[in-house]
């Protein structure tokens, strides 16, 4: 069996001891450490512009981590159709790719142990302000959606009432 040179030991003591690295914040997948620190990175996800996935807007957030686990500085990041920021995209795919950016914000926040500071009750006067405009589009389409999101929209009302 050979021996660990002084390399080895270097390079060990510099790494340390991986049981007792810290937690990445929640929904976050680590990099490699380097020179202390670390990304941690959650990828939100992206909107279907092509067929060719490297092609789509992405959403992704990014913070360093310190070997103490605290974070440094978070970003999200918009990775616009490879560097292309001339990408076109439907009304549908804007609203798709703004849900992506407050998803990514949402998360930021539940990292750094901060919050839109909305009341809770606020929180449902907008989630009833989104589903009155999906129910407004649903209710002239065939079928029975809108009956789905009318229910929503009712639960969200008994709800905020309780609240109140």
């Amino acid at each position: 069996m050979t021996q660990p040179s002084s390399r080895d030991h270097n390079l060990l003591a510099e790494v340390g001891d991986l049981s007792d690295e810290p937690a990445v914040p929640p929904g976050a997948e680590p990099d490699q450490w380097i020179g202390g620190q670390r990304d941690v990175y959650a990828q939100i996800g992206y909107v279907a512009v092509s067929t060719d996935l490297l092609s789509c807007p992405a959403v992704t957030l990014v913070a360093e981590q310190r070997a103490d686990g605290s974070l440094g500085v978070i970003d999200v990041m918009l990775d616009v159709a490879m560097g292309r920021s001339d990408a076109g995209l439907s009304t549908t795919q804007a609203r798709e790719l703004g849900g992506l950016l407050h998803q990514a914000a949402d998360l930021a926040d539940q990292w750094t142990g901060t919050s839109t500071g909305q009341a809770p009750v606020e929180l449902l006067a907008n989630a009833f302000s989104a589903l009155r405009t999906a129910y407004s589009l649903l209710r002239v389409l065939p079928g029975n959606a809108d009956s789905y999101v009318r229910a929503a929209l009712d639960s969200i009302s008994d709800a905020a009432e309780v609240l109140r």
